[in-house]
């Protein structure tokens, strides 16, 4: 539901890449609402020692460090994700580390 929720809305958001993470990650804080056992943890802009992850959602089993991108493809946001070595900032958390 929240996957078809923000395609359906991506074209109605404006472009500004903050404004569209902050707005997914409010989409995704209401979905952990409302099912209390995801136990859904999400932070938008997380500082690293190379840059800025736009997302990251933790449930207890899972950190997903999640990179955002409007006008380029999802190759380009992973090749970032592994240039500025994202996943390196949450190492210690213990949690498998999925990149998106």
């Amino acid at each position: 539901l929240v996957v078809r929720t923000v395609k359906a809305s991506v074209e109605d958001i404006d472009r500004d890449k903050q404004a569209f993470s902050g707005f997914v990650s409010i989409l995704f804080a209401f979905d952990g609402v409302r099912d209390i056992q995801l136990r859904l943890y999400v932070d938008v802009e997380v500082r690293t020692p190379d840059g800025r992850v736009d997302m990251v959602m933790r449930t207890p089993s899972i950190l997903y460090v999640i990179e955002l991108k409007l006008n380029k493809t999802a190759d380009i946001a992973m090749q970032q994700i592994d240039l500025k070595n994202y996943p390196e900032r949450f190492a210690l958390c213990g949690l498998p580390i999925v990149k998106v």
